[in-house]
């Protein structure tokens, strides 16, 4: 009987793992500027930084800017609201990612989105407007 309730716990655990992570949306992330930085260098800063993965980033409309990553068959796109201090990136959709529509979604969608807040961070913005690495 231990052995059944062992498998049917390990059946259980495997099938919540299967529906996702809970979708993180990241808000009022700073920049690392010098000074007094404009809309257009943090800008700069976010397309570089979210480039170093692949990301490919529109512009939709001054300081909110479109960001998709296509990687083995799945695609997501976030949007990424800023000023010249920080920025959020938020879910806007997904392809072969299993959002439930819930905020439940596959864990690598939080790993990437993860990546490229973490590679956005190690750019700083100094000497007007050129962007540099940090550590």
């Amino acid at each position: 009987m231990n052995r059944l309730r062992a498998l049917a716990l390990s059946a259980l655990a495997c099938a919540l793992f299967a529906c996702g992570a809970p979708l993180r949306n990241v808000v009022g992330h700073p920049l690392l500027v010098d000074g007094t930085p404009t809309l257009q260098e943090a800008e700069q800063l976010i397309r570089a930084g979210a480039g170093v993965k692949g990301w490919v980033v529109e512009k939709e409309a001054d300081g909110v800017l479109v960001a998709s990553l296509a990687l083995r068959g799945h695609q997501v796109t976030v949007e990424i609201r800023h000023d010249a201090r920080q920025f959020d990136v938020t879910y806007r959709a997904s392809e072969d990612m299993d959002y439930d529509g819930t905020g439940r979604i596959h864990q690598n969608y939080n790993r990437w989105v993860n990546t490229m807040v973490e590679d956005i961070s190690g750019l700083e913005i100094h000497e007007a407007g050129s962007a540099r690495w940090v550590k």
